[in-house]
């Protein structure tokens, strides 16, 4: 059993490796960390960003969707991967809720617009994927940066312009809010308004039994960006997904697919490795499996490390190939990372809820206004 330990945590230690801090990436007002993996300078790689849930943080990520790693060697893209800092939320999640991260220039988008620009990004060729409070951040950046990024994945989402406030970022995630497509639409026109760009295409991922992000929110989305397409929301073409779960696809006229909803049954607040094989093939980095009979729309060209100072600690447990997050006890089995028998807590979207973790998420939310005043005085004095 030893020998089993040591090999898991060599295993560990090579994927943290992996990992590339870049320390100077320019104006950074969402005070962000950056990481890149298998990011080769000046290739002129296309670019995914990957945006991490609550705690889980960039090596977190890619522990539980390790595909990404072996699909950016096989396929040549490059992985960005911003992280957030215990300072500027304490539970690990990124502000998606906060006014000041829905506006463009300014806090956590600008700095991971900041990011792929230091790194070369194409606008054509950039996409991000987000999980929870990543995947609020995620819309956050389609909306205010069409310009910027071609298209998006988000895996329990919420509509742009759902919480202009902490209390507000609750009742968004559960039960969730609902308006019409007219509405939710009007909520990106207007932080379009006057940039040149087209409209991202966005694939929407959500678990049927998602409690932390209800359902709803994948419907709302739907019709948000339906509208912003300026297409309906009845599907083009309905299909299983091989990992499990059903496939709808939207088509804007000569666009072709430029929405995807996957709903997964029997799934929560979760992801599952699976998943990203299919994202990157919507994002057009990976190659299609088979034609699916309808047109995908304009995909990203896919063309031809060092220690991050993290500590990943252990890889989060799989159930089936779903991640349950955070760490439920590990325990190694004949080299293979299983899950303990301790109860699976589940991350939110801007707040860890756990048996034993709620409270603290819920404080930690809820402390934001708080720690920003602080970070504000703490800024203005080191001026002076």
């Amino acid at each position: 059993m030893r020998h089993v330990w040591i090999g898991a945590t060599l295993l560990l230690a090579s994927a943290a490796q992996a990992l590339e801090r870049v320390e100077d990436f320019g104006p950074n007002p969402g005070n962000l960390l950056l990481f890149t993996s298998r990011f080769v300078p000046d290739a002129g790689q296309p670019l995914v960003v990957l945006l991490h849930g609550c705690g889980g943080g960039a090596q977190g990520l890619l522990s539980a969707m390790p595909s990404w790693e072996a699909l950016a060697t096989a396929h040549g893209f490059g992985l960005v991967l911003p992280q957030q800092q215990g300072v500027n939320n304490a539970g690990g999640c990124f502000n998606w809720f906060a006014p000041e991260h829905q506006r463009r220039d300014a806090g956590e988008p600008e700095s991971i617009v900041q990011m792929v620009r230091h790194l070369g990004g194409d606008p054509a060729r950039t996409v991000v994927f987000g999980f929870s409070a990543g995947a609020a951040t995620a819309v956050n950046l389609l909306a205010l940066y069409p310009d910027v990024f071609a298209a998006g994945a988000v895996a329990a989402g919420v509509p742009f312009g759902c919480a202009r406030s902490t209390l507000e970022g609750f009742g968004c995630m559960s039960p969730g809010v609902d308006r019409s497509g007219a509405q939710w639409g009007a909520e990106v026109t207007a932080v379009r308004a006057g940039l040149d760009a087209g409209v991202p295409r966005l694939a929407v991922w959500h678990g049927l039994s998602d409690s932390v992000v209800r359902p709803l929110n994948r419907v709302e989305l739907i019709e948000q960006w339906a509208a912003v397409h300026e297409t309906d929301t009845t599907a083009d073409d309905v299909s299983p997904i091989a990992s499990g779960g059903q496939r709808s696809r939207y088509v804007a006229g000569s666009a072709g697919a430029v929405l995807e909803l996957n709903e997964v049954p029997s799934v929560g607040h979760q992801l599952r490795d699976a998943w990203a094989v299919d994202i990157g093939r919507f994002f057009g980095v990976v190659p299609p499996a088979v034609d699916a009979g309808v047109d995908a729309g304009a995909p990203v060209d896919a063309g031809g490390g060092d220690d991050a100072g993290v500590d990943a600690g252990p890889p989060p447990p799989t159930d089936g190939g779903a991640l349950v997050v955070p760490d439920a006890g590990v325990r190694a089995d004949a080299g293979v990372i299983t899950a303990g028998p301790a109860p699976a807590p589940t991350t939110g979207c801007g707040v860890t809820l756990a048996p034993a973790a709620a409270v603290f998420g819920v404080l930690s939310l809820l402390a934001w206004p708080r720690r920003r005043r602080a970070l504000r005085t703490r800024s203005a004095t080191s001026t002076l």
